[in-house]
């Protein structure tokens, strides 16, 4: 095993004891994921991504950054395998429905012209939040989330997210 791999597994690890303290859906906070991107937000993973290098979908499965839409969602689902956590797309209708607990609802959009993903949430108060980037805090939507960062971002799918075992469980994966 080569070193870089075997601190992506290390990393994983990490992320899995992060997620030992979460619980779906997740509330707003601003203050929390200071050190890590729109992906681990909505997932609701904490540790810092201190190479930038991981927090795309893929990288915790060991792809290369190369991003195109129909990559997205299966690597994406490969991440959160890893997790231990399940996904599966849904339609906007049951998006905007009341979410119930042990589910996350994200909503997953892409840049043609960036070549760029974003990532935003359903927060257990029934808004969305997203955060852009590394440095600034997490943020509500003051506007229709359709319309995410700028117009050159286009919703790819909606996503249900739950936790494939419970908590117990989880910790001795």
């Amino acid at each position: 095993m080569s070193v870089s791999e075997e601190m992506r597994l290390q990393f994983i690890k990490r992320l899995k004891r992060d997620l030992q303290k979460v619980s779906y859906p997740q509330p707003f906070c601003a203050k929390l994921y200071p050190e890590t991107n729109c992906l681990a937000y909505a997932i609701g993973v904490k540790s810092p991504d201190y190479a930038k290098g991981r927090y795309f979908p893929g990288g915790l499965s060991g792809a290369t950054y190369f991003l195109i839409p129909e990559l997205i969602i299966p690597r994406f689902k490969s991440d959160l395998y890893r997790l231990g956590i399940s996904c599966k797309q849904i339609e906007e209708s049951e998006a905007r429905k009341k979410t119930s607990d042990g589910v996350q609802i994200i909503a997953i959009f892409y840049s043609e012209i960036e070549k760029d993903f974003h990532v935003i949430r359903k927060d257990k108060e029934g808004g969305w939040s997203h955060k852009l980037g590394y440095e600034l805090p997490p943020k509500k939507m003051n506007y229709h989330y359709e319309k995410v960062i700028n117009s050159t971002y286009e919703l790819v799918a909606y996503l249900q997210l739950t936790f494939k075992q419970d908590k117990e469980k989880r910790s001795a994966i």
